[in-house]
């Protein structure tokens, strides 16, 4: 039977100044209702370039260590939040969209 250690310290190996980094709003990381994996793609979602043009199979190609799947399931969580905003803009003939905007919330009003 292994020993049972209560004590346990954080050591930290920080990247040297000029290296790429990433912003990310501490509350992000704080909020106590995001699990680590909503954390983690909230900070590839806002790290991606502005004129991104996001789908989930491009997303998946990027960043495939993840399935689509899990992936849909993150996005409609973070969406249930308040994280992530949808807004459809068209429909084809058959009634499906064709183009989507993510709106993504660094911050949400929780008012």
């Amino acid at each position: 039977m292994g020993i049972l250690h209560t004590d346990m310290s954080i050591r930290k190996i920080r990247a040297k100044a000029g290296r790429s980094f990433a912003r990310l709003d501490m509350d992000i990381v704080r909020s106590a209702e995001l699990t680590n994996a909503e954390i983690g793609l909230m900070l590839r979602l806002l790290n991606l370039p502005d004129a991104w043009e996001y789908s989930d199979a491009g997303y998946h190609h990027v960043y495939p260590a993840d399935g689509q799947t899990t992936l849909r399931t993150q996005l409609k969580s973070l969406e249930a939040k308040g994280f992530i905003q949808r807004i459809h803009h068209q429909r084809d003939d058959r009634g499906l969209f064709l183009k989507t905007t993510l709106i993504i919330h660094e911050i949400i009003d929780k008012q």
